[in-house]
């Protein structure tokens, strides 16, 4: 029941009408003790929640990284590498070293949430989650888009590898940061 409230209006409503019925009962001093156990009650379940939801965004991040991590190392091996143009052998090397920073900024939470904070949830943990995971997405946006010009440019030519590799940074770029930037209103129609 506690968890069903999502926003400060319909707690402060229930508050209320707690609040009336608990003077009939037991007396104000009372009912300010009983008030402020209800809240910490409700929005320690809200931040637990919070909590479990960013390191659950950080595992499913992890999945798609790990599949990128696979995907350089394996090139390195392939026999089309050596064919590859010198610059697009850096560029694998490059698209592997953001990839292996990106997993690396991703797994940081959990042991993290476990050795620092002692499993215990608090609204820092939650900011360093957020914080981690939005500095992950640019290395993640980046090797992604190399990963993709190095695939075109050796399947279809270096030019059309260049706009499909610019395009992908481009839209991953605008939909995990740009998004942000525009007015909720806007993408809430």
């Amino acid at each position: 029941m506690l968890g069903s409230f999502r926003d400060r209006k319909s707690v402060r409503q229930f508050c209320d009408a707690l609040a009336i019925s608990l003077i009939v009962y037991r007396g104000k001093k009372q009912l300010r003790l009983d008030q402020r156990n209800l809240l910490q009650r409700l929005f320690m379940t809200e931040l637990k929640e919070k909590t479990q939801n960013a390191l659950d965004e950080g595992r499913t991040l992890i999945l798609g990284a790990q599949i990128l991590l696979g995907a350089p190392f394996r090139v390195v091996f392939e026999p089309g590498y050596r064919e590859l143009p010198a610059a697009s052998r850096y560029l694998v090397l490059w698209a592997l070293g953001l990839i292996t920073v990106v997993v690396a900024l991703l797994m940081a939470p959990a042991p993290y949430h476990r050795i620092v904070e002692g499993g215990q949830d608090d609204e820092e943990f939650n900011s360093y989650v957020m914080r981690i995971m939005t500095i992950a997405l640019l290395p993640f946006a980046l090797s992604t888009g190399l990963s993709i010009y190095i695939f075109i440019a050796k399947a279809v030519g270096p030019v059309y590898g260049i706009c499909a590799g610019a395009g992908v940074t481009l839209a991953a770029l605008f939909l995990w940061y740009g998004l942000r930037l525009l007015p909720r209103d806007a993408y809430k129609k």
